[in-house]
């Protein structure tokens, strides 16, 4: 094999891969081989626990299905994530779809378990997407909005938070076919016309979740060069006998379905971008990957 640094033969010493010319040694969970000989994935996560015993989520009556309401934490995450794998799009290689556990609480004092046992088996090239809910909210839940969603109106937006800076993460963003409309919370226009666009999304560079600040990307980003945190929107507000302060770890909240739709939109792109575009983007890049 060849190092990631530098190209040159890579020896295996021990359960460390390392390379004789830089030093560079691979992680040691995958030290063996049984994974370094194959293609980068990109990697889709989402946990499937929640705070609650006994958690819900439910169309809210008289939204004609542009709203829902329940423990949106990490139902609605789960949601797009699996809608998004049956519309058959995705390719078939280099790509999973992975649900986690202990993401809400550590076991055995150990946090994240579901993300280290996905993590066990990456290598550092591999691409992670996680998909969570996030407090940054995306449109007040009132009569008028909910009426213009029901009839198609308007675009569904997703959160992206804590996007790292190294270039074939901030390239393979470039290629997403949405409007991007904020960056670190500053009004921006990527010159995409709003009408053609499929949903609209923000990014960040840090975590702009007024309600949590970890989640699964802090683990991921101990092993991986390539992480990003794809967050769906959740809303504060009152519909009827239906009402929530908008914190999604204390109770129900607002999701609206057409933010949890842009998600799944969002992954079936990412998915093929990687795949199809993800040599050319390290060769356009200043480091070889």
């Amino acid at each position: 094999m060849e190092c990631d640094i530098c190209s040159c033969s890579i020896t295996f010493r021990d359960k460390v891969s390392s390379c004789d010319r830089c030093d560079y040694d691979l992680c040691e969970k995958c030290g063996n081989g049984a994974y370094l000989d194959r293609e980068p994935c990109i990697v889709f996560s989402a946990h499937g626990d929640t705070c609650f015993g006994e958690s819900y989520c439910v169309h809210v009556p008289s939204s004609k299905g542009a709203l829902l309401f329940g423990h949106m934490d990490n139902a609605s995450g789960v949601y797009a994530m699996t809608s998004a794998y049956f519309t058959g799009r995705l390719p078939s290689q280099r790509v999973q779809c992975q649900v986690t556990y202990g993401e809400e609480k550590a076991i055995q004092g150990v946090s994240y378990c579901g993300a280290r046992d996905v993590m066990s088996t990456l290598i550092p090239n591999d691409f992670v997407a996680v998909i969570d809910v996030t407090g940054v909210g995306s449109l007040a839940v009132n009569e008028e909005n909910i009426r213009a969603a029901a009839a198609g109106k308007l675009k569904g937006h997703v959160v992206i938070e804590k996007v790292r800076s190294d270039p074939v993460t901030l390239a393979l963003l470039a290629h997403l076919e949405g409007k991007c409309t904020y960056v670190n919370g500053v009004p921006y226009d990527d010159g995409k016309d709003l009408d053609c666009a499929p949903y609209t999304y923000e990014t960040n560079y840090f975590c702009s979740d007024p309600q949590a600040v970890e989640d699964e990307t802090d683990a991921y980003n101990e092993t991986q060069r390539h992480t990003v945190f794809l967050g769906i929107p959740t809303n504060s507000g009152r519909w009827g006998e239906l009402e929530s302060d908008g914190d999604y770890n204390e109770g129900p909240v607002f999701c609206w379905k057409k933010d949890i739709d842009a998600m799944s939109t969002m992954v079936v792109e990412l998915g093929n971008i990687f795949v199809q575009q993800y040599e050319r983007i390290l060769r356009s890049t200043e480091f070889s990957l």
